[in-house]
């Protein structure tokens, strides 16, 4: 039977219709606002999981203000770049799909308001809904979509082998900018709002679920289980599904830091580095708001991958790098996850960030001052590699926070990464606006040479 995806997206900024303020200037949702006033996305989710077809269902009810009735309304379908075959020669598709798994999709059947059938046009990894002016008036307004996903079944970000399957960017959200997310070759080319998702999900009975949720309830029907929760404040909805994966827990502070590992999964070792980064980033930029972090081994190219409240860590990380993948993906909890920027345009505001402070916790080395750095106005489509592409944003960006902290000195950069934390807390933060926020903190002419590198 088909299953229901309800989102309930309330917006008086225009955000979902293409209307952010996207200026150097203003700040796409206002810091000083309440979360009430704020109106960012809120999705009721309900959803089922076929195994064997590796299938979600569903429809999304969909309510949002809509102020300019000639203007398309624009979801990402981020799933599509399963499915793209542009990209089938890439370093980590190849990897992904060697032992011959299968890629993924998501297709839109109908959109509906007020119960009749509206004109919608899907192209690659977006949905563009006209909002017809006879139809619709300046107002709250609810669209219904019929969709099918298919899960892609590989060593992905996005992927599973025979006893689970880690989903991120699964889920049709509203785009930031009312603009289609290009596919690339490298990177993580997926911007979302921060959000709140009601949740209730469908699986088999032998299947569990992994939702970063401590009050999430489990009802038993037949020969299956559905479960129900909220998880408060996220770039997306991640999803773990799985059987016979192993778990363990430690606490930090009122956080459940849960493991789930098949064997060799060097579980206290990766607890330990967990809880230790856990720490160290509450108390150097600001609190954890969640009540669980979840951390998923699996075999993917790439050493990790981190999404609200889940990160994935690979094999080969694990027995190769396990301190510092884990200290990374966790520190992106507050740098994208919590604080989201544009990992599109401008990576090295969460990369680089994190690369810097990851230095600065792990190992011994001092920050410096560099010069000549380039390629940070680079955006994802212009590198043909991975190694190029972590050339730029991670090395020389970590370069240019260093070279940031050696402006401020080490008192002041704590002080300026705690008020960033404080005021662009669950907000969408573009490059302007950081690089205004900075300007309050060091306005010189070595300010003005620093931010010449992001130019060029």
């Amino acid at each position: 039977m088909p299953v229901i995806l309800c989102l309930s997206i309330i917006s008086t900024l225009g955000l979902i219709t293409g209307m952010v303020d996207k200026s150097d200037t203003a700040a796409a949702v206002p810091a000083e606002l309440t979360k009430e006033e704020k109106n960012l996305p809120y999705y009721k989710v309900q959803a089922d999981f076929y195994p064997q077809s590796k299938v979600i269902e569903g429809k999304e009810e969909v309510s949002f203000a809509h102020f300019d009735p000639g203007k398309e309304v624009v979801f990402n379908l981020y799933l599509n770049s399963y499915n793209d075959r542009s990209l089938q020669s890439s370093e980590m598709r190849k990897y992904a799909r060697a032992r011959g798994r299968k890629p993924g999709y998501i297709n839109i059947q109908n959109v509906y308001y007020q119960g009749k059938q509206v004109p919608y046009e899907q192209t690659g990894k977006i949905l563009k809904v006209k909002m017809n002016e006879l139809l619709f008036a300046p107002g709250e307004q609810t669209l219904t979509i019929d969709f099918k996903a298919k899960m892609p079944f590989g060593a992905d970000r996005v992927g599973g082998n025979e006893k689970g399957m880690w989903l991120g960017n699964w889920l049709p959200t509203i785009s930031v900018d009312g603009k289609e997310s290009i596919s690339t070759d490298v990177g993580d080319p997926f911007v979302n709002f921060s959000s709140t998702y009601e949740v209730s999900f469908s699986v088999p009975y032998d299947y569990n679920l992994v939702l970063s949720n401590t009050n999430l309830a489990e009802d038993k029907h037949g020969k299956r289980k559905t479960y129900r929760g909220k998880l408060e404040q996220v770039r997306d909805l991640p999803v773990f599904l799985n059987r016979d994966y192993n778990l363990k827990t430690v606490w930090s502070g009122k956080t459940a830091i849960n493991y789930y590992y098949l064997n060799d999964g060097k579980p206290l070792e990766v607890l330990a580095a967990a809880n230790e980064a856990l720490e160290y980033f509450r108390n150097n930029v600001g609190e954890y708001p969640w009540k669980q972090l979840n951390i998923v081994q699996n075999d993917m190219y790439l050493s990790g991958m981190e999404y609200s409240t889940l990160i994935l860590v690979s094999n080969q990380a694990i027995q190769n790098n396990l301190k510092k993948t884990v200290f990374h993906e966790i520190g992106h909890q507050w740098f994208y996850n919590i604080i989201g920027s544009d990992q599109y345009n401008a990576p090295f505001m969460d990369e680089g960030l994190i690369e810097f402070i990851g230095m600065n916790a792990l190992t011994d080395k001092s920050p410096q001052s560099w010069s000549h750095l380039t390629g940070l106005n680079k955006s994802l489509e212009e590198f043909d590699s991975w190694e190029q592409y972590r050339t730029i944003h991670y090395r020389q960006g970590q370069k240019w926070f260093e070279c940031l902290y050696s402006l401020m000195g080490q008192e002041r950069f704590d002080r300026f990464i705690q008020d960033y934390y404080k005021k662009f807390k669950y907000d969408y933060v573009t490059p302007g606006e950081f690089e205004a926020f900075m300007i309050n903190y060091t306005n010189n002419d070595s300010t003005q040479e620093l931010l010449g590198y992001l130019k060029n």
